[in-house]
């Protein structure tokens, strides 16, 4: 990973996490929103992390993605109105 391609590849998996519907129901189609991410960005080793909320609905969603120097970068986005 180059830093000239980090700083598009970040800004792009914000966008993916933005875009995710937050449902317990909708987390099988995040998996593949994220699969498709990865495709479009092969040199990325990524991994997506649904960690649904106790006694709730939502879902939080993180993307994991491998640095080759041995490193893992973790987006996240917090929603701040608390559903979707």
């Amino acid at each position: 990973m180059t830093h000239s391609s980090l700083g598009p590849a970040l800004e792009s998996g914000v966008n993916l996490l933005r875009g995710l519907t937050r449902r317990r129901s909708a987390v099988a189609e995040a998996h593949r929103s994220a699969d498709a991410w990865a495709t479009a960005h092969p040199s990325f080793a990524v991994q997506l992390v649904a960690s649904p909320r106790p006694g709730s609905p939502l879902v939080d969603y993180d993307l994991l993605i491998d640095d080759p120097p041995g490193a893992t970068i973790m987006l996240g986005v917090q929603v701040d109105d608390g559903a979707y």
